[in-house]
């Protein structure tokens, strides 16, 4: 079989001419460029994926006691501004919320925001990343975090696993 790397950068092309439509290809990455590649390239198999499934509101409905943010709520994102006051009272700690989008498409990072300035990143990021202020966000209390690590789990066995993040 013939394997490529391809960079992939959001927001621009790259390099999806190097299979023909309709080609035999199994693309690996990031969920943006699954989403990508859906959309630009009809590819057989191409890309599959439960996006449903990887939905917060999903994971957390069967998960959510294992999960670091076992207190949350699901918000407009739009909404949150409105509501932020009442959000910092019930999930805030040291005037911040943690946010993060319900949807797996990173349409922005899970963040700590403050009250002074979540105006400010929330302008900065509806510009960058034309936000849907109708997607739900999950805020919750920030936890602090010194390392992340993900794992995949078949028939009640560790298979695989890897360090995702450390630090900040």
């Amino acid at each position: 079989m013939t394997a490529k790397w391809m960079k992939y950068v959001p927001f621009e092309d790259g390099e999806f001419d190097q299979f023909p439509a309709g080609d035999c290809v199994v693309v690996y990455g990031s969920m943006n460029l699954a989403n990508h590649v859906a959309k630009v390239r009809p590819w057989t198999p191409g890309v599959w994926t439960d996006l449903q499934a990887l939905r917060a509101s999903t994971y957390l409905a069967h998960w959510g006691k294992f999960s670091v943010q076992r207190d949350y709520g699901m918000f407009p994102l739009g909404e949150v501004r409105r509501l932020l006051p009442r959000l910092l009272e019930r999930f805030g700690e040291d005037g911040r919320i943690f946010l993060r989008p319900n949807e797996n498409d990173k349409s922005f990072s899970g963040v700590v925001v403050s009250e002074n300035n979540f105006d400010r990143w929330y302008v900065q990021n509806a510009r960058c990343y034309d936000l849907d202020p109708t997607s739900l966000a999950m805020v919750s209390r920030p936890q602090k975090i010194l390392s992340e690590h993900r794992f995949i789990v078949a028939d009640r066995q560790v298979v695989t696993g890897s360090k995702y993040r450390r630090g900040e």
